[in-house]
C-alpha cells in the first residue's frame, strides 16, 4: 500500500527531475457538450449548499463533476466536522475528505448528486476502454493509456500528436490533489486520490488512484484498492439517485 511517508520521497524525487520533462495541458470545453446533456438528463454545472458552482462531463451514460468537491457543509447545512475534511489549495484542488464524510446520510454532494460507488467508476472505466477484464482487477490496472484519457495534464520526456490527444480526452479532468492521514497531508502534484462511497469492510473503502509522477512504472494506469476510511481523499460527484437500480455497491 502506499503511504504517505513513501509519497512524501516520490514528492522530493519528483522535484529532483530534469527540466526536459514537458507539461501538455488540455483544458476541456465543457460547454460543447450542453446538447448531449441536456438530452442525457445531466445538468450543464451543479451548484453545491455554499455557492460553489462545478462544471460537469458527459462520459459515456454518466454524469459527473468535472471538478472536486470543495464544501464545508453538508447537504442538510450541518458543518462538516474538522477532523473530516482538509484544506490544500482548494481553489485548485478542492478539499480533501474522510470517508465518515463521504458515508454520512446528511449527504456531502448537492442535491441530485452523490459520491459514486465502486461499479459506478468501473461503469466510467469501461467507458474510457478500459478492457473489462482489467477493470475488474485490483491494484494498478488499464491497457496502458486510461490514467491519461482522464488528466487535466500530464508529463512526458516527448509528445507526438497521439499522446497528446489522449490528455482529458474524456472530459474529467483529474488533478493531483495529494492526500492526508490526519497528520500529514502530501503528494499534492503527485497523486490524485478519489473515493468510492463503497465499503470494504469496517475499516477501509474502496478508492481510485493515479499518479503523475513521470518515473512511475503505471502512471498510464488506474490504481482500485481499499485504503483505512481515516484518510483524506479528493471527492468525485456522480448524478442520480441512490435508490436507481443501476447503482448498488458492490462490496469487491
Amino acid at each position: 500500500m502506499r503511504t504517505l511517508k513513501h509519497a512524501a520521497s516520490l514528492a522530493l524525487a519528483a522535484a529532483a527531475l530534469p527540466a526536459c520533462l514537458a507539461p501538455h495541458v488540455a483544458r476541456f470545453d465543457h460547454t460543447t457538450q450542453d446538447e448531449q446533456k441536456m438530452h442525457a438528463g445531466c445538468p450543464a454545472s451543479a451548484t453545491d449548499i455554499e455557492g460553489n458552482r462545478y462544471n460537469t462531463v458527459l462520459i459515456g451514460q454518466q454524469c459527473w463533476f468535472a471538478e472536486n468537491l470543495r464544501v464545508t457543509r453538508f447537504h442538510d447545512g450541518t458543518s462538516i466536522p474538522e477532523d473530516l475534511l482538509t484544506s490544500i489549495d482548494v481553489a485548485k484542488y478542492g478539499r480533501l475528505y474522510r470517508w465518515a464524510a463521504v458515508a454520512s446520510p446528511s449527504g456531502i454532494c448537492p442535491a441530485g448528486w452523490h459520491v459514486p460507488s465502486d461499479q459506478e467508476f468501473l461503469q466510467l472505466e469501461l467507458a474510457i476502454g478500459m478492457p473489462p477484464e482489467e477493470a475488474n482487477k485490483t491494484g494498478w490496472r488499464g491497457s496502458g493509456d486510461e490514467s491519461r484519457k482522464l488528466k487535466q495534464f500530464d508529463v512526458a520526456r516527448t509528445w507526438d500528436a497521439a499522446a497528446r490527444a489522449l490528455v482529458n480526452q474524456s472530459g474529467f479532468s483529474a488533478l493531483p490533489g495529494g492526500g492526508s492521514d490526519g497528520w500529514v497531508t502530501t503528494a499534492d502534484g503527485i497523486y490524485g486520490d478519489f473515493w468510492t462511497r463503497t465499503e470494504h469492510d469496517a475499516e477501509r473503502a474502496w478508492y481510485r488512484s493515479l499518479t503523475w509522477w513521470s518515473l512511475h512504472p503505471d502512471r498510464e494506469r488506474i490504481r482500485r484498492v481499499h485504503i483505512d476510511k481515516g484518510t483524506g481523499t479528493s471527492v468525485r460527484c456522480i448524478h442520480g439517485a441512490l435508490d436507481s437500480p443501476n447503482l448498488k455497491d458492490n462490496k469487491g
